[in-house]
């Protein structure tokens, strides 16, 4: 993306490309009130208005528009600030969470393993996480898995993942819902469905505090699609991730989980590491949860 001038508004920042035009077009800006946008579907820039795919309402400010284009200059717009809640709590500030469980989980046990993170974000620093957890849709054990395969076969050697598309669907028909997820966070396999989906380019769209990947390993069935994998450093839509590796994992080795790393990082993701000494489980020790929260906060 080129070089842009910014301009606040009402906690949105208005993005002006100075290739496309300068600081006195901004007078061009005939209407600029984000709160009616939300509540309306529409965001107006100077004559031209932009029909956000639905008129319902939004949680303000957590509004999106990327790539707008009206007369002879570009803009894009994004929030300085998450998802505040309703009327009355306006300094209690709340993260939408995507959540997907690793093999032989539930969706109605995966939020209690989040638990410690969640305490944390919201005691250190007044947010508060909206937790939607997804089940898969394949039974194996007490819980669900979301793909099948052959006895004695690990996601990170697999060559194929049986039932993938229909998990996937799943998935992305609830992730494509608006308000938009502010956080997308997978354990194990839930974590391979997310970069599965990335390394496919098939996303929704990025969330805006990224990704949390904890226990992850590659996957194995997409590695032809992962070495064509490409993002442009200068594009503000590049995807940044955590990758939480327990030192102790004897269930997904960290090798495989450094193996995916290091490719989204070669493909220009923006990635990071919170390495801690515990095993596969979703770490919940002080010095690690605290690590998390501030990597999602900064």
């Amino acid at each position: 993306m080129e070089h842009a001038e910014s301009l606040w508004v009402d906690n949105s920042q208005i993005l002006i490309p100075t290739t496309y035009t300068t600081i006195t077009k901004i007078r061009d800006l005939l209407v600029i009130d984000p709160n009616r946008a939300m509540q309306s579907g529409i965001l107006r820039f100077g004559a031209a208005a932009l029909l956000c795919g639905t008129t319902r309402a939004f949680r303000s400010p957590a509004l999106l528009v990327s790539s707008l284009e009206s007369g002879s200059f570009r803009a894009s717009v994004t929030t300085r600030m998450m998802s505040t809640s309703p009327a009355g709590e306006d300094a209690r500030r709340v993260a939408r969470v995507l959540a997907l469980h690793g093999s032989e989980g539930t969706a109605k046990e995966f939020p209690n393993r989040l638990e410690a993170l969640k305490s944390a974000l919201a005691r250190e620093h007044n947010v508060h996480l909206e937790i939607t957890p997804v089940e898969g849709p394949f039974p194996k054990g007490d819980g669900f898995s979301w793909w099948t395969m052959q006895p004695g076969e690990r996601s990170f050697t697999a060559n194929e993942y049986g039932g993938f598309e229909v998990a996937a669907r799943r998935v992305l028909e609830a992730w494509n819902v608006d308000p938009p997820y502010d956080l997308c966070l997978g354990h194990s396999q839930g974590a391979i469905m997310f970069a599965a989906l990335i390394t496919l380019d098939n996303v929704p769209y990025h969330p805006r505090m990224g990704y949390i990947f904890n226990g992850v390993s590659f996957p194995n069935p997409y590695r032809q699609q992962m070495e064509g994998l490409k993002f442009e450093q200068s594009s503000a839509n590049v995807p940044r991730i955590l990758f939480v590796m327990g030192s102790n994992d004897e269930i997904t080795p960290n090798e495989t989980g450094e193996e995916l790393r290091d490719s989204f990082r070669a493909a220009g993701l923006q990635v990071e590491t919170i390495n801690h000494v515990g095993g596969h489980a979703v770490p919940n020790d002080h010095g690690t949860v605290e690590a998390i929260a501030q990597w999602l906060v900064q």
